[in-house]
């Protein structure tokens, strides 16, 4: 900043400033209504707009600033945004759902920040699925192809209408978990069972909804002639799912070789310490035997 516009800082009053955290303090005390609407309509930070939304006497105007933080995912945290949740609308539930991804802002260079805006944005469509209850606008939730599955599957399990949920259920170009789901649910046990009796014979179906249809199935012969195959394909499953994971931790482990190769020439014990939240594979932790240099590998 120029030595003039320092000197201008000086001067703003503390609802206008700079710093954030004198910015929500001063906005918490403020009173005047028009000083009010001009930071709910002008600021760009959530904490700053929930202050001031919740001082708000003009409620149109408040339900407005609690509706844009709900739908803001680049500075805010997932409290403040389950805050906002509390004071809107079903419809703003239902938007907030389904709210399209959150496209990576164009001053946004580091690809953490970008990850933690989509899983903020994740966890805010949960939220406020988690509060909707209006049928109205669950439906169009659960039948939505651009909506996450999880999500279609959550609205799926609101749903009470029975025509809907038989739409569902049968509806061929829908996952077969949110298939099974609405299945589920179907007040219709003929209709249910046939269903069943569908994904159970079906090499096409995943093995978990296939292993979850034979529960539920109640003709015992065909769970009889069915269980048996089901349990073998699980098996050979979780084998092939050990041999992958073992493949990867191979890939890992070459690539730890060479960041150790990188830091210091000593020799490493390496420990598995969990899996990758992005990628899903094993990360792990090294200290080399003689100088006690610690590494730590990250997924990039």
């Amino acid at each position: 900043m120029t030595f003039l516009e320092d000197l201008l800082e000086l001067f703003k009053p503390a609802w206008k400033c700079r710093n954030r955290p004198i910015r929500i303090a001063a906005v918490k005390n403020l009173t005047n209504q028009r000083r009010l609407a001009i930071v709910a309509q002008t600021d760009e930070w959530s904490e700053v707009l929930m202050a001031a939304a919740e001082r708000l006497t003009d409620q149109k105007l408040a339900a407005e600033t609690y509706k844009k933080i709900a739908l803001k995912y680049h500075d805010s945290s997932l409290g403040t945004i389950k805050a906002a949740l509390e004071k809107v609308s079903s419809e703003t539930l239902a938007a907030v759902v389904e709210n399209p991804r959150v496209r990576r802002p164009q001053d946004c260079r580091s690809d953490e920040v970008a990850r933690r805006m989509g899983k903020l944005q994740e966890q805010a469509k949960k939220a406020a699925l988690e509060k909707l209850s209006d049928q109205r606008l669950l439906v169009p939730i659960a039948k939505s192809g651009k909506i996450a599955e999880a999500l279609r599957i959550a609205a799926v399990d609101k749903l009470t209408d029975q025509m809907v949920l038989a739409e569902i259920a049968q509806g061929r170009d829908n996952s077969f978990s949110l298939r099974f789901a609405a299945a589920v649910k179907l007040a219709d046990q003929d209709l249910a069972q046939s269903l069943f009796a569908e994904f159970v014979k079906s090499d096409k179906v995943p093995i978990e909804v296939r292993e979850a249809a034979v529960e539920k199935l109640t003709d015992r012969e065909l769970v009889q002639s069915v269980g048996g195959k089901i349990k073998q394909e699980r098996t050979e499953f979780d084998r092939r799912i050990e041999r992958e994971r073992q493949a990867r931790e191979l890939d890992w482990r070459a690539t730890l070789q060479w960041e150790r190769e990188e830091r210091c020439h000593h020799d490493y014990e390496w420990d598995p310490v969990g899996y990758c939240d992005f990628c899903k594979s094993l990360t792990h932790t090294g200290k080399c035997r003689l100088c006690g240099h610690e590494l730590r590998h990250i997924c990039t």
